[in-house]
């Protein structure tokens, strides 16, 4: 692999990176009007990275080969 390829790569993300942009999407979300534009924004970048946390958390669903 290239130098110029991996550049181009997006960087692995982290429970520990996902737990920060968390954090911050909360305190966006608290900060907010409720029923704000700005409050719908933050409280569905909070799900969307609940459910990347989730997805790092628990394992792929197996499927069996019998049918």
């Amino acid at each position: 692999m290239t130098a110029d390829r991996r550049s181009k790569q997006a960087p692995k993300v982290t429970r520990e990176t996902l737990m920060e942009r968390h954090r911050v999407a909360r305190e966006r979300r608290e900060a907010a009007r409720l029923g704000s534009d700005e409050y719908r924004a933050a409280a569905e970048e909070v799900a969307e990275i609940e459910i990347a946390i989730a997805r790092l958390e628990e394992p792929p669903p197996t499927t069996s080969a019998t049918g």
